[in-house]
């Protein structure tokens, strides 16, 4: 295996060697086919081209050295192939010399070319004012495989584009298995202001697929601090990738997608920040965008969307199916989801523990249509308004979806705790709304088979503001007066719901069965509920991309708790495991995990009932895991 040492370390070793009799120097048009690794290390003095028609190939264990360059630039053209084939203990390494005029690795083959494949290449250390990978090939397919571009620097005087690698227009790009880590474009100092500055990681105008690879720690003084990619013909596809703890200056920190279609599908987008727009992703005038799932989390942005941010959509639709969307934050709107594409489509997905600095915990709606379909809206944040939403003059349809334990998490109270409605229209079908306030201004919300605990505001400074209609509703504690104009309650209900598991309907509900008769059936053959069926899996037991080093569990939060609680545990290995909760007498109370579980650190909800479905009584108890690795046990406290 060799070594991993940092660039300079390794720079400082290759150059002593290349000292040695056996260095092979190269310059200028390059005609002989294979470099092996006996004559390893090669050091590249000044520009080098392989031309049309010929294929150069690397074997295992080669390094390349560039060194300074004058008066032109030392480069890789690559006018033909280039084969460089690495094996996992035997890489291939291009690192350049710290004063290198580095003109880069230029992939430009066309089609007729012999295909250009890249397994096991690292390509680290540079420090220039462009990428230190360029491909511009015209319908050429370019493979990298296991490859590595790493701890590059871009100093841009004039334009910054891909500090670790440039796909250029036309190009055909498959990576699979690839890292692109902490590479950085800054403003270089003789630089007054840069007209464009995107892709701290990758820039992108081509076709580009990314499968299992990893985007990380990579910083743009622009806009897209992991991928930077636009073209209104050039498909993105990420599939099952990590894009981790990227920054831009600007919009985008995990990325930023404009043009074309797109689809992130099973992908990890975490930590990210941005120092304006979209912490996670910013989407910008692209044709469509579908994101499937992916477990987008603890990202960061200034101004609007921590985890998500869509400015429009300009043929099709902004869709996201069965995702994760979990402690985002933004210092303004849209904690979770800010959307302003002409229509939004959300199905199966999870928004909880988000938090925005003013309005939208949990999603911004502004100006569209948007649709919710089975989705969680849970434990948001918004120091102002709509702590689980804000809808302004957007319409919204609302179909079997809980909004629970949204808060203001500020001293000052937040004005819709569920929603925020101003000058929209949203309706709500089959949704379930616990101990929580929907304020309407200037708006109009109707609900329809739903359960709706908590308060429905439609005045303001005394004089009516908005209208609600609830028709075949549970409106149990509603706190209004059923008197007052601008409220229509139609064969509606005032009864305890009877939560179940994460505040999905009970069997035992008298919501079950009891919606409007015309409505079409449940997925079970029985009629409506009034309120969000068991179907609706709302706290799934979620797990990180991150390895604990032995067994783990974290105190829960919050603790005192009412009704819900959060536990976090992790286990090294792939086995068995269980999570028991215990009254102080050692009763078992209710089992949250037992089974496989793989390694990794987990989080689980437990709603506060026992075994039984049945509330549990305030108190102390015994939260407690056991694996194959050990056992550890905490406290928590219930209090009703």
């Amino acid at each position: 295996m060799r070594l991993s040492l940092s660039p300079a370390v390794l720079l400082s070793a290759l150059l002593l060697v290349a000292s040695a009799a056996h260095a092979a120097e190269v310059s200028g048009d390059i005609t002989t086919t294979t470099w092996t690794a006996a004559e390893s290390p090669y050091v590249v003095n000044n520009s080098i081209t392989i031309p049309a028609g010929e294929t150069l190939t690397i074997e295992p264990g080669v390094d390349v050295v560039l060194t300074k360059g004058w008066p032109s630039n030392t480069s890789i053209s690559v006018q033909g192939a280039l084969v460089a084939e690495g094996t996992e203990t035997d890489s291939i390494r291009f690192i350049a010399a710290e004063d290198t005029c580095w003109g880069g690795i230029m992939l430009r083959g066309g089609p007729g070319e012999a295909d250009t494949r890249l397994a096991y290449v690292r390509v680290s250390g540079v420090k220039a004012g462009i990428s230190p990978v360029e491909v511009s090939t015209n319908g050429h397919e370019v493979v990298f495989d296991h490859c590595v571009i790493s701890d590059n620097r871009m100093e841009a005087r004039s334009v910054a584009y891909g500090a670790g690698l440039y796909a250029g227009y036309g190009s055909i790009i498959t990576m699979t298995d690839c890292t692109i880590r902490n590479n950085v474009a800054v403003k270089s100092a003789e630089a007054e202001e840069l007209s464009y500055a995107r892709g701290g990681g990758i820039f992108s105008t081509c076709d580009l697929t990314l499968i299992d690879c990893v985007v990380q720690a990579n910083s743009m003084c622009g806009s897209g601090g992991g991928i930077y990619h636009t073209g209104s013909s050039n498909p993105l596809n990420l599939v099952n990738c990590r894009i981790i703890e990227n920054h831009a200056d600007e919009n985008g920190g995990g990325l930023l997608i404009s043009g074309g279609e797109r689809v992130i599908e099973g992908c990890i987008i975490s930590r990210n920040t941005a120092g304006v727009s979209g912490g996670g992703i910013a989407c910008e005038n692209a044709r469509s965008l579908l994101v499937r799932n992916c477990d987008i989390r603890d990202n960061h942005a200034v101004s609007m969307g921590g985890g998500i941010t869509c400015e429009s959509i300009l043929e099709d639709t902004l869709r996201i199916e069965d995702c994760l969307i979990m402690d985002n934050s933004v210092d303004t709107t849209g904690g979770g989801i800010a959307t302003l594409a002409d229509t939004t489509i959300v199905t199966g997905t999870r928004i909880i523990g988000n938090a925005a600095v003013m309005d939208g915990g949990g999603f911004y709606a502004d100006r569209n249509a948007l649709t919710m379909d089975s989705c969680v809206v849970m434990r948001n944040v918004a120091k102002e308004r709509g702590a689980g939403g804000f809808v302004y003059y957007a319409a919204i349809d609302m179909y079997r979806v809980i909004i629970a334990l949204n808060s203001s998490g500020w001293v000052s109270s937040c004005e819709g705790t569920a929603l925020f409605i101003d000058h929209g229209v949203v309706d709500m079908e089959q949704c379930t709304m616990s101990s929580q306030e929907i304020v309407v201004r200037s708006a109009t919300l109707r609900g329809l088979n739903s359960t709706l605990r908590g308060n429905v505001d439609t005045y303001h400074n005394g004089s009516r503001s908005g209208s609600f209609t609830a028709n075949y509703c549970n409106v149990s504690s509603l706190d209004f007066l059923y008197t007052l104009p601008g409220y229509y309650l139609i064969h509606c209900i005032d009864l305890d719901p009877v939560f179940g598991e994460g505040y999905a309907l009970d069997p035992s509900s008298p919501g079950v069965d009891a919606g409007d008769p015309q409505s079409p059936l449940d997925p079970d053959g029985t009629p409506a509920d009034m309120g969000c069926p068991a179907t609706v899996s709302p706290l799934p037991i979620l797990t990180t991309e991150t390895q604990p080093a032995s067994l783990t569990l974290s105190q829960n939060t919050p603790n005192p708790f009412n009704p819900s609680t959060t536990i976090t545990f992790g286990v090294a290995r792939s086995g068995l495991a269980k999570l028991a909760i215990y009254n102080t007498y050692g009763h078992l109370v209710r089992t949250l995990v037992d089974g496989e579980m793989p390694a990794g650190f987990h989080t689980v909800v437990w709603n506060g009932l026992d075994a039984q479905g049945r509330p549990a009584a305030s108190g102390v108890y015994l939260y407690r895991l056991t694996s194959p690795e050990g056992m550890s046990a905490r406290r928590m406290v219930l209090v009703r």
